[in-house]
């Protein structure tokens, strides 16, 4: 009996103890495990790839050897990577930062600018140079060797650290040029969003939904938005861009385009003046060095498909409907000239040809009011072709010359007015007497009113018609190349003769306009197109009886 009961305790002891050293084996292998993940967590701390540091005080640079080669900014942001235990290396580049010296950042966006291929310039530093990024910047005491990415009338950009650094053109000894692998946009559709809004019930206006819808399919079909400066660095020749880049604008700071870019991270640009554009709405792609005076771009309208989108992106000609209803047989052209503002106290615009912003207003709110489209010129000459219809309501405004109230820099009566009405209208420059950027707007086109031959000529007509033909072809070919097109032509106090016709036909003009008071229609003489002048003595009624 005593030996059975010794025999069950031992067998209960060993029981006992299988089952504590399974514990024990159970919680070894848990606890391995969570000291495993730890450590991998730690040295994942450590191990130091891909990862943003900023600069906590003004530091040393120091290069492969560690040895001092310049100086750092305080805040100066970049990606750093690399196990040794004193420094981190510079991703991209043979520079090292003290890890006492950084501390790591989040950054919402990991790189920058990552569209840009190679420009396909090496250069060399002077012994002395600055690199600079957001106003801070590295100084180095070492002759280097970067890869340009893009460049500018004053620096070189390089990229260091998933950031790119300015070098100013007169710290490089050397340039030399180098073959770069890679496919590039040589063409870059801009696509115009006019108006986005879910109130708007004009035929130019797009939903917020379906802009959402175009800027996913944008994103998911692998092309990228570019900004302003992009574009004029491609456009220039000072930047490549991997394929598939697209410029999108909309000329409406709302706070639904807003919202939209808080989402979207920014993908639409905003027009401002100061971009220096103006769109000619010609509905194809953009060549490179394409004159920022004579833009071709795409307008979203409401009843634009995503085919017709997809069409846009690959830089097709597209010609979608912009309008619904019926069709114009004919469309009144409109002739102003200057603007004056009385609450400014303008008061010095004394010509019967001056016009005082309140009568200009009356008449664009009638045009509104009743619904009619102020058409873009590339519209007008589409239509006058045959090419397209236009709404029966159409209109086209024209301004001459460029003078009193016309421009920034001479009172700038015009503008603000066309952007607050949202109506395209066709600047007729005289390029000669005033410059171009005076009159940037994505409402407002600029075409020829000569170069510098708007006076009256010594034989008694205008200078244009007493002009020899070589004369005439010298000063229209110098007005179209500064506006960067010919589409369209007008003549200075509506005079012209057969030479005058002749040497624009040569030039290359395609249609001119003229005086008439009659519609334009699809028979109308393209070099006489008639037009109706308006005076500051033009009642509201005849106004109305000239549109209609």
């Amino acid at each position: 009996m005593m030996t059975k009961r010794r025999t069950r305790k031992r067998k209960l002891k060993k029981e006992f103890i299988i089952i504590v050293l399974f514990i024990v084996l159970i919680l070894s292998i848990v606890l391995g495990f969570v000291f495993m993940n730890n450590s991998k967590k730690i040295n994942k701390d450590k191990e130091i790839v891909d990862n943003y540091v900023s600069v906590v005080n003004n530091s040393i640079l120091y290069d492969k050897h560690y040895k001092k080669i310049g100086n750092i900014e305080k805040g100066l942001i970049f990606r750093v990577e690399g196990d040794n235990i004193k420094y981190y290396n510079i991703v991209g580049t043979d520079y090292y930062v003290s890890k006492n010296d950084v501390s790591f950042v989040k950054l919402e966006v990991a790189d920058e600018l990552d569209y840009y291929l190679d420009l396909g310039k090496k250069i060399t530093t002077k012994d002395r140079f600055n690199l600079i990024n957001d106003n801070k910047k590295i100084e180095i005491n070492s002759i280097s060797n970067f890869k340009v990415k893009y460049m500018d009338n004053d620096n070189y950009y390089i990229k260091l650290g998933g950031k790119y650094f300015a070098i100013n053109k007169n710290d490089v000894s050397d340039v030399k040029d180098y073959k770069v692998k890679g496919k590039n946009s040589d063409k870059i559709s801009i696509i115009n969003f006019i108006n986005i809004s879910d109130s708007c019930n004009r035929f130019e206006c797009f939903s917020v939904d379906n802009t959402k819808k175009v800027l996913d399919y944008i994103y998911k079909s692998k092309y990228y938005p570019i900004s302003v400066n992009d574009f004029k660095n491609w456009d220039s020749g000072n930047a490549r861009l991997k394929e598939n880049a697209v410029l999108l604008m909309s000329s409406d700071n709302t706070d639904v385009v807003k919202n939209i870019n808080s989402e979207y991270n920014n993908m639409i640009n905003v027009y401002t003046p100061e971009s220096g554009f103006t769109y000619l709405n010609n509905n194809i792609s953009n060549q490179i060095n394409t004159n920022f005076s004579a833009l071709n771009n795409y307008n979203v309208y409401k009843d634009t498909s995503i085919d017709e989108i997809k069409g846009m992106l690959k830089g097709d000609n597209v010609s979608s409907k912009f309008f619904e209803g019926e069709v114009a047989t004919s469309v009144p052209v409109v002739n102003y000239h200057f603007f004056y503002d009385l609450s400014k106290g303008q008061t010095d615009c004394r010509e019967s040809i001056c016009l005082e912003v309140t009568k200009f207003r009356k008449q664009l709110d009638y045009l509104r009011d009743n619904g009619y489209t102020a058409l873009t010129m590339n519209q007008f000459l589409r239509w006058i072709n045959g090419e397209i219809d236009v709404p029966k309501k159409s209109v086209l405004l024209t301004i001459d010359d460029g003078a009193y109230g016309t421009g920034f820099h001479n009172n700038n009566n015009l503008i603000p007015i066309l952007e607050e009405y949202k109506m395209h209208a066709t600047l007729f420059l005289i390029t000669g007497w005033w410059d171009i950027n005076n009159y940037k707007s994505s409402y407002l086109e600029i075409q020829s009113h000569t170069h510098d031959m708007h006076n009256k000529g010594d034989c008694g007509d205008a200078q244009l018609i007493c002009a020899s033909y070589d004369q005439i072809v010298s000063d229209v070919s110098l007005s179209a190349s500064t506006i960067g097109n010919k589409d369209t032509f007008c003549y200075p106090f509506y005079e012209y003769d057969n030479e005058v016709i002749k040497a624009l036909k040569d030039v290359g003009f395609k249609i001119a306009f003229g005086g008439g008071n009659v519609n334009a229609t699809r028979n109308s003489n393209k070099y006489v197109v008639p037009r109706y002048p308006i005076h500051d003595s033009t009642s509201l009624d005849r106004f109305i009886k000239i549109v209609n």
